[in-house]
């Protein structure tokens, strides 16, 4: 009898290791979500307060550039 027993707790931590293993991956790639939205975010206002700026000054020249800039990093995001 306690090999049966020792086989299905052996079963048992196997099974919470791994669930404990899938749970931690999880995290971390949800983790890494977040941070990529957040850092893409910050791009995103960034180029568009720079966008503004160049229409504000009436740099034709600039805004295109950034226009470029935005519409390249929107396809990216799109794909």
């Amino acid at each position: 009898m306690r090999n049966e027993s020792s086989y299905k707790e052996n079963m048992k931590k196997s099974a919470m290791e791994k669930q404990r293993k899938d749970n931690a991956f999880m995290l971390d790639l949800f983790s890494q979500m977040v941070i990529d939205e957040s850092i893409l975010k910050s791009k995103r206002e960034k180029l568009l307060d720079l966008i503004d700026d160049a229409l504000d000054k009436r740099d034709e020249k600039k805004f295109y550039s950034l226009s470029q800039q935005y519409k390249e990093m929107m396809k990216q995001i799109y794909k």
